[in-house]
């Protein structure tokens, strides 16, 4: 998946640097992402090398019975 505004990444990047390398987001552990009414489990969640401003996530998404699933990410408080 591919997102925007997910927060700060550890290593840090410099405003207006346009990212080199993976960099997790600092949130990580609190990050999550449902398919339907199951979470999927997150391999990493961080921007995207040579790409502003832009966030990826790499899941292993879950077995979901119907088709067409809503999919829902964030922090939970926030959601």
């Amino acid at each position: 998946l591919y997102a925007s505004g997910l927060g700060a990444v550890r290593p840090p990047l410099r405003f207006a640097d346009i990212p080199r390398a993976a960099a997790e987001i600092e949130r990580r552990a609190e990050f999550r992402v449902w398919i339907g009414e199951v979470e999927a489990e997150i391999l990493y969640a961080g921007v995207t090398p040579q790409s502003a401003g832009l966030y990826q996530i790499n899941l292993r998404a879950p077995a979901v019975a119907q088709a067409d699933p809503e999919v829902r990410i964030g922090f939970p408080e926030a959601m």
